[in-house]
């Protein structure tokens, strides 16, 4: 179900009029007297704006575009109904630079929904919310809070996007984790530079009915003498433990003293130090960290099943990691 275009587009005005309006207007606003009396932080928050907004119209009048020069075509659905009834159509879509229209064509058929090749063909997402704001908003929720992301959102985007909205992205952007790299999966590396795993726990604060029922139990029994911090000795008793899994390559180095004391370092050492190759990395508070771990080892025997490589284990002096590494590596 992909739909045509036609040669030439049908519209009344050339493409991009409002955007080139835009950017004349905006040369116009920077020449003027009035401008030149402001200071560069003033000029500069209105240059932020303004492209911002030509970037939107670029974006909206190429829809626009592709949408005139839409073609009607054949639509069976996948129950071999054909959707014989075509009308005009729009929806929103909010990306980096802002909201955009959507224009195409509906195809329609009585009790059933509305069918939208030119959507099909976009690659776009179901809801409100670009791929490219997607990505941001997976990015930026590694590094900051719920809260943090909505601000970074609108202070560096032309997106607006609520903390609800924001949680329903990142769970939907880490649920098909696994199936993810499980079609990543392929032959074993060629190469014989070192195998590293390592592997560490994080405490993670979670809500009181998320934590582990020992922890959550040991939380009911606090009494805590200060309403807002915790007072020194006092556990927190709100944190669940991440086990954290990495596998990577890369090649071996010498390290020099200045290498390992950072003030002694030089760009030069800095620029021919190695940097890991085909790293993936592993993060869950819901598995066993036993099984991620073991997870972690599947890995290296994916790219290493004839053990030929040199492998090398880094965890830290947690007792629990310290034996449950000896007993992957020899079950």
């Amino acid at each position: 179900m992909i739909a045509s275009y036609a040669e030439t587009p049908v519209e009344a005005q050339p493409p991009f009029t409002r955007a080139r309006a835009h950017a004349a207007a905006t040369e116009t606003a920077l020449a003027s007297s009035e401008m030149m009396r402001v200071s560069h932080a003033e000029v500069e928050a209105f240059v932020e704006e303004s492209g911002r907004e030509w970037a939107r119209l670029m974006l909206e009048e190429h829809l626009q575009l592709r949408a005139a020069v839409e073609q009607r075509v054949q639509v069976v659905d996948a129950d071999g109904a054909e959707r014989d009834t075509v009308r005009d159509s729009e929806r929103h879509l909010e990306t980096v630079v802002g909201t955009v229209c959507v224009p195409r064509m509906a195809y329609q058929s009585p009790g059933r929904e509305d069918l939208h090749p030119m959507d099909a063909l976009l690659n776009l997402p179901p809801e409100l919310f670009s791929h490219g704001v997607r990505r941001m908003v997976a990015k930026e929720i590694a590094r900051a809070s719920f809260d943090e992301v909505c601000e970074l959102m609108r202070d560096y985007s032309g997106a607006r996007i609520a903390k609800r909205q924001v949680e329903e992205l990142i769970t939907r952007a880490a649920r098909d984790f696994d199936a993810f790299y499980e079609l990543r999966k392929g032959e074993p590396d060629a190469t014989g530079d070192l195998l590293v795993i390592s592997t560490d726990g994080k405490g993670v604060v979670v809500r009181h009915e998320d934590l582990r029922e020992a922890t959550r139990l040991a939380a009911q029994k606090c009494n805590h003498k200060l309403e807002t911090r915790l007072s020194p000795g006092e556990k927190p008793n709100r944190k669940r433990m991440a086990q954290v899994a990495t596998v990577y390559t890369i090649a071996p180095w010498v390290r020099t003293a200045a290498d390992v004391v950072h003030r002694l370092r030089t760009e030069e050492s800095e620029a021919a130090r190695p940097v890991p190759q085909n790293k993936r990395v592993w993060a869950s508070v819901e598995k066993h960290p036993r099984r991620l771990i073991r997870e972690a080892f599947e890995e290296a025997e994916r790219r290493d099943p004839e053990r030929v490589r040199r492998w090398v284990v880094l965890v830290d002096g947690e007792p629990k990691q310290l034996l449950r590494v000896p007993e992957i590596l020899t079950s």
